[in-house]
């Protein structure tokens, strides 16, 4: 039997996801702010990339003087974080340097560095050392930091969500001109999504001529219908063969049954999961055979074939119809008592996939045979 790889891989259904990243983006919108300081921004559109096109505040100083900007802002960073996700941290890396011209002991360093929620300047303040005199990229913020607020999924995707940054300028014993310089902003954007399924078990098993599967689910959110698969050897993939609703939203244990009346001799199970957001998830792949009385109770040779196919019944068949994959019935035949092998002739079908129903006085079989030339 051919088996995908990935079977190995494939160990739980919806483990929990880890942390997940969006970014770094760039901005698309500037602006100042005055709410701060006195020195203005000018150019300051040009942090949208690095290019050495910088956004530059500039101002002369007397002796052992200092003096802060306004805000630069950049806003526009086009999110589009999953509306059910949850953010745990923000990363902000701001391209930058200073330029003193005749200057001892003079220096740049950072005021206030913050977020932009809602159009809002808020939360902390992560105003860190001094700038360096070449274009170097300073980072505030990370993985886990939020900055000393809650942000939903709406405010990062704001058009309104940013950054701000004022600059410290401080004269020394000297300086002509000082210049704070910012060449580009980015922004990183960590978050989790939220497990929509825990499932604690997922057991195949063979008994008698069926294959049982049963799951059972600890909680779930926004589910919406499992489906339950097995792996076709014909066709080398996964088809489902049945399918139940999910609960939806839960919070106590819940078991899920179904009934493979038609199983291989040797059969790979999953469960596949389909949320209310379309999302897909798979189970692990759980492995069944059937007992060797219960395997040959139907019995199809050769398979694939070319031009007949032998069928071996331990129960007296009844009667065997051929059904093309459309539904099409290619052929429907009649039997008395006590025929237990019967050979069809397939010259007059086109090769492909063919499904055998096969009656017997208590049970329906079905098997896929394959015609192949």
């Amino acid at each position: 039997m051919k088996y995908p790889l990935l079977f190995i891989a494939i160990l739980d259904l919806f483990c929990a996801k880890g942390q997940s990243s969006y970014g770094p983006n760039s901005p698309g919108t500037f602006s100042t702010n005055n709410g701060i300081g006195s020195v203005a921004w000018n150019n300051v559109t040009a942090g949208d990339v690095s290019d050495n096109s910088y956004a530059t505040a500039s101002v002369s100083l007397g002796l052992l003087s200092s003096a802060n900007t306004h805000y630069l802002t950049a806003t526009g960073f086009g999110f589009s974080i999953p509306s059910g996700a949850s953010i745990t941290g923000i990363k902000v890396e701001i391209e930058k340097r200073y330029s003193v011209l005749l200057g001892v002991l003079s220096s740049i360093s950072d005021n206030a560095v913050r977020l932009i929620k809602g159009g809002l300047i808020s939360g902390n303040n992560k105003a860190a050392g001094a700038w360096s005199s070449s274009d170097t990229y300073s980072s505030y913020g990370g993985s886990s930091d939020t900055w000393g607020q809650s942000w939903s999924p709406a405010d990062i995707n704001s058009a309104s969500f940013g950054v701000a940054i004022s600059a410290s300028i401080s004269s020394g014993l000297s300086a002509l001109t000082l210049e704070a310089l910012v060449d580009h902003f980015r922004v990183t954007i960590y978050f989790n999504i939220p497990v929509p399924v825990r499932l604690v078990s997922f057991h195949a098993q063979a008994t008698g001529e069926n294959v049982i599967l049963n799951w059972s689910t600890l909680t779930e959110s926004g589910s919406r219908r499992f489906f339950a698969e097995k792996w076709d050897d014909l066709i080398e993939g996964w088809f489902p063969f049945d399918s139940l609703p999910a609960a939806g939203e839960s919070f106590f244990p819940r078991h899920y049954s179904v009934i493979d009346h038609n199983p291989p001799e040797m059969g790979l199970y999953r469960i596949r999961e389909e949320d209310q957001n379309g999302n897909i998830h798979y189970s692990r792949v759980a492995k069944t055979q059937l007992s060797d009385a219960a395997s040959k109770v139907i019995h199809l040779t050769p398979n694939p074939s070319e031009h007949f196919v032998s069928i071996l019944s331990h129960r007296p068949m009844t009667e065997i119809s051929i059904v093309s994959p459309k539904g099409r019935i290619c052929g429907h035949y009649y039997y008395g008592a006590s025929v237990y092998q019967s050979v069809l002739l397939l010259d007059h079908l086109p090769s492909g996939i063919y499904f055998l129903h096969i009656y017997t006085a208590d049970k329906q079989v079905s098997r896929k045979q394959l015609i192949k030339r």
